[in-house]
């Protein structure tokens, strides 16, 4: 049985050469944690759950991510890729 490991749980030497640009990207699992400073262009709001490359339902905790084959993002997270949802 594998327990497919969240974004967050997954330590940098887990990555694979693919999911290291979660680095290049400022992933982190609470967009309120955002740095601010490097990635000026987060707006409050905006997160994982309504970002157009998660591939999880609205009412869902995390979900998987264009970006990270393989692995799941949490809902609440944030990264410089974000993008609104198509409507």
């Amino acid at each position: 049985f594998f327990k497919q490991k969240t974004a967050y749980e997954i330590y940098q030497c887990d990555w694979s050469s693919d999911v290291c640009s979660s680095d290049l990207l400022g992933y982190v699992a609470d967009a309120q944690r955002v740095d601010r400073t490097r990635f000026a262009q987060y707006v409050a709001g905006q997160t994982c759950r309504n970002c157009d490359l998660y591939g999880g339902e609205a009412a869902d905790s995390q979900g998987g991510c264009q970006l990270f084959y393989g692995v799941e993002v949490k809902a609440a997270g944030w990264c410089s890729a974000w993008k609104p949802k198509a409507p």
